[in-house]
């Protein structure tokens, strides 16, 4: 890591390496990441980057060859994720086309000298939407109150019908005390 070259801004470099070398396809920036860049910190225990893995013939992740690389820039495995600096990576294939179209869609943000992609947060939304979990919801209300930007409603209302989410943002709006539309 290069002096002055912050956790961040070092993760992003060797995703951008991993991606010159072609060991990773086209990536973003999605889970709680990607609502931390869109509103009020909070900490997290992973750095989710959805993206485009190579696989073998029998259609398996290749996952070795991206480990071995990470590993040999000073990574360090831990369970499933691999540790840079204080952050702990986690690469998520996308699994269905909500995720092939918030990487497609996600848009590129500067970190230090470095440039990567983060989801929309209207595609943050709607994947928490769909994973559902407490804590997710939880990050879609952060973001709702303290968002850098107000979410776009009518391009969030059309991911949702598209996706058959809107049901869940129904249920959430009415959990949360929510009303955007």
């Amino acid at each position: 890591m290069a002096p002055g070259v912050g956790p961040l801004e070092a993760l992003v470099q060797r995703l951008n390496a991993l991606k010159a070398r072609g060991l990773i396809g086209e990536h973003a920036i999605g889970g709680a990441m990607a609502f931390i860049y869109w509103a009020e910190p909070f900490e997290t225990k992973d750095f989710d980057v959805f993206a485009f893995l190579p696989t073998s013939a029998a259609g398996l992740l290749e996952l070795a060859p991206i480990w071995e690389d990470l590993v040999e820039h000073g990574g360090v495995p831990e369970g499933q994720f691999i540790r840079i600096g204080r952050l702990l990576l986690d690469f998520v294939p996308p699994s269905d086309a909500l995720d092939e179209e918030a990487i497609a869609e996600a848009v590129t943000v500067e970190v230090g000298s470095e440039t990567t992609r983060v989801f929309t947060p209207e595609h943050a939304v709607a994947i928490a939407l769909r994973t559902w979990r407490g804590k997710d919801r939880e990050h879609i209300d952060r973001l709702i109150r303290t968002g850098r930007r107000p979410l776009d409603v009518a391009r969030l209302q059309d991911i949702l019908q598209r996706y058959g989410l809107e049901e869940r943002w129904q249920r959430f709006q009415e959990m949360y005390d929510v009303h955007l539309g």
